[in-house]
């Protein structure tokens, strides 16, 4: 059971560059968060570490998203990256 206040949560828009980066930052607040792939290519993600292509999670293109919620609650920072060129675009919603 969460203790304390829930704050306002936060959608951000990221552009994802081929050469990874942090896509939401750690919080030990955190008690819900989605990330989603609205590019048109596959991309990755990592678990507290910067990640290379093929490495973590994939993240089919076009909508699909994973969802840290209270059965796998991460807290941890999380990277992303893709093996297309220029940037792509994730969306991320992280509720503390």
């Amino acid at each position: 059971m969460r203790k304390g206040p829930i704050g306002v949560p936060t959608f951000t828009t990221i552009s994802v560059p081929n050469t990874g980066i942090l896509v939401l930052p750690a919080s030990p607040r955190r008690f819900f968060a989605t990330i989603q792939n609205t590019s048109n290519v596959d991309m990755w993600i990592m678990f507290y570490s910067q990640n290379a292509v093929g490495q973590g999670l994939m993240l089919p293109k076009n909508g699909f998203s994973y969802e840290i919620d209270g059965l796998g609650l991460w807290t941890g920072e999380v990277y992303a990256i893709h093996g297309g060129t220029g940037l792509k675009t994730m969306a991320v919603l992280d509720c503390l």
